[in-house]
């Protein structure tokens, strides 16, 4: 019996918890040496010294409660702070057995154990998970995280603008669901760069992309990145994409793509994009031994409305003149403004000379009608000149060069007229309106 109770001690006193014995009476019966460690008081100096006198008045006032219910029979296992020998603040979490004899309660078997270091890896986990929390709410970019499944675990709140989703909504739902980009030219879905990196398809740049608002349907342009989740043996436990909200950038570019080759103030073609029009039109006008004809065409006294009126009345009427110009010509024609109240058509695939000449009275006749500049009505004439290929030259400039010397012909003749290029040294000749036939 005396080496079994010193194997028994022997093996209490390594355990790393404080292990006692309480009677009914919560005096002790016996303890462990980590109450010397703890509280600085040997086993044997412990031994019929009550529960108050090791606790202490505060500790035993929030223990006595466990204490009392754990001699009623009912174990109880809770969480406290103790302060060892030393001062140093201790986490522990204490089972108390009740030692029952015959539906008799002896007293109790207390274990306390410590989670000092458990509790400080907790907070340091809550803490790191808290930063990692607010700063995915905080950027400006969607995140969205899902299993190795597929299926839905985050959503930070830039992701639910974007997609409509509610986080507590869209838990557990595949992530195609939530989350499918569209193709920005043909509107076809695209392959999720999320799955792509669940399957283990490396991803090296972010992909461009549309996402549509479930509920609203704005469409919102997108960049995706998505990376695998991997625990620590390598394997892939889910992924997580970020998507950047590029719709403004994206309309910004199509605006500065757009001014590249269209006026700021009509909204016509410029002259490079008029160059790239004529260059191809020119080519197949070639391969088709078909025509095709250069106007240039100017507003006659636009200077003087300018002066009298103001800027701003004769940017209207510029605007309204180009709207006329539009009207008057085919689907296929383009309409340039040069610089000013300087205008450039070009009308590809003709079939003879009569074609443009057709498409300049029409144009006399558009602008025969009066402007309306703010309620104030406003006639002015205009002046335009012609030249066709290949009669009248092989290229854009020359035909350029040739059409703009027709048009200050016509002016020097009088204005509100279109001359024809009639070759070197010829003088241009006049585009006769058409005579209404006789009844």
């Amino acid at each position: 019996m005396r080496l079994a109770e010193r194997d028994r001690q022997t093996i209490l006193d390594n355990l790393p918890s404080l292990v006692s014995y309480w009677d009914a009476d919560l005096n002790n019966r016996f303890a462990n040496s980590a109450y010397d460690t703890w509280f600085g008081i040997p086993a044997e100096q412990l031994r019929g010294r009550h529960c108050r006198e090791l606790l202490g008045p505060s500790l035993y006032a929030m223990c006595e409660p466990f204490l009392r219910s754990a001699l009623r029979g009912e174990r109880q296992l809770f969480e406290c702070t103790v302060a060892d020998k030393t001062g140093v603040l201790r986490h522990a979490i204490v089972s108390y057995v009740p030692d029952v004899d015959g539906g008799v309660v002896r007293g109790v078997f207390l274990q306390t154990t410590d989670i000092t270091d458990r509790k400080r890896m907790e907070e340091q986990l809550f803490e790191e998970k808290e930063r990692i929390r607010l700063t995915l709410q905080s950027i400006g970019d969607a995140v969205i995280c899902t299993d190795a499944q597929g299926s839905i675990t985050y959503l930070n709140p830039v992701a639910e603008r974007l997609t409509g989703w509610q986080a507590f909504d869209a838990a557990g739902s595949q992530v195609d669901a939530v989350v499918c980009l569209h193709d920005p030219a043909t509107g076809m879905p695209m392959p999720s760069p999320l799955r792509q990196a669940i399957q283990g398809v490396a991803q090296e740049v972010s992909v461009r992309g549309v996402v549509h608002h479930r509920t609203s349907g704005q469409r919102f342009d997108v960049q995706e990145t998505a990376s695998p989740i991997t625990d620590r043996h390598g394997a892939v436990t889910g992924a997580v994409a970020v998507l950047r909200d590029v719709t403004e950038a994206v309309a910004m570019q199509a605006r500065m793509a757009h001014l590249a080759q269209y006026d700021a103030l009509t909204d016509l073609p410029n002259r490079l994009l008029l160059q790239d029009r004529a260059q191809l039109a020119i080519a197949h006008a070639r391969r088709g031994g078909r025509s095709l004809a250069v106007m240039y065409i100017d507003l006659d006294g636009f200077k003087g409305v300018n002066d009298r009126l103001g800027h701003d009345m004769g940017d209207r009427l510029l605007v309204q003149f180009a709207q006329r110009l539009k009207g008057a010509v085919r689907e296929s024609d383009t309409v340039c403004r040069q610089g000013g109240d300087e205008f450039v058509v070009l009308l590809p695939g003709l079939e003879d000379v009569e074609g443009a000449c057709s498409v300049a009275r029409k144009i006399l006749a558009t602008a025969a009608t009066p402007f309306d500049l703010a309620g104030e009505p406003l006639s002015i004439g205009l002046s335009g000149g012609i030249a066709v290929f290949p009669a009248h030259g092989n290229t854009f400039e020359e035909l350029t060069q040739h059409a703009d010397a027709a048009m200050y012909a016509a002016k020097r003749s009088g204005r509100l007229q279109f001359m024809l290029y009639a070759g070197p040294g010829a003088e241009p000749r006049v585009i006769k309106p058409l005579v209404p036939e006789p009844g």
